[in-house]
């Protein structure tokens, strides 16, 4: 059984390898060089300051795989991926409401479920999620009860209205391109 949960420290560790097999075997990942658990350090940090998800899924694991104690009980669990939301281009406040998504699953636990555990657990996070303009001019900011829906509260925080994803996507399979639709083609990008 896969589960989706919060991502933590203690998780970080089990991520390189994930994202290292991608950079080494594949061309989803446009990185050159495998990376470390600092990357993950930052990306958490990140995910947290600007109040966005960053997920893992998990599988239960053999009693010789590391342990955590959740709520008194003993759970033994591999990290087989991960999935994050990350602000574009935070610097440029046109593109505040605007996030990207990343999701990763361990080849070995590819079509089981973990992908898309983390697919649904992430949309449904965003859903709920409002993302902070750290250049909010509160001259520029909407009151909530504008006509708009409240897209700013006065806060500077709004709802997410755009999500970027980059990945291969089959409108026509069986989950129907799972409600995203094809913004172009990057053909021969990254070869």
């Amino acid at each position: 059984m896969v589960l989706a949960r919060r991502a933590s420290l203690g998780d970080l560790p089990s991520l390189p390898p994930i994202f290292n097999h991608c950079i080494e075997n594949t061309v989803i990942s446009f990185r050159l060089s495998p990376i470390g658990v600092d990357f993950f350090e930052d990306i958490l940090n990140t995910t947290c300051a600007h109040d966005l998800p960053f997920f893992v899924a998990t599988t239960l694991a053999s009693p010789t795989e590391p342990s955590t104690d959740v709520e008194g009980i003993l759970v033994v669990e591999n990290v087989i991926g991960y999935a994050y939301a990350m602000p574009w281009r935070a610097s440029y406040a046109a593109y505040r409401h605007t996030i990207e998504i990343s999701i990763y699953v361990h080849p070995e636990y590819q079509s089981v479920g973990a992908g898309t555990a983390l697919m649904d657990t992430l949309m449904t996070a965003l859903r709920t999620t409002r993302v902070r303009d750290p250049t909010a001019n509160p001259d520029m900011v909407k009151d909530c009860d504008d006509d708009d829906g409240g897209l700013e509260k006065a806060d500077g925080t709004g709802r997410i209205r755009e999500v970027l994803v980059i990945m291969s996507l089959d409108i026509e399979g069986r989950d129907g391109g799972l409600g995203f639709i094809l913004g172009g083609d990057l053909k021969g990008l990254g070869t």
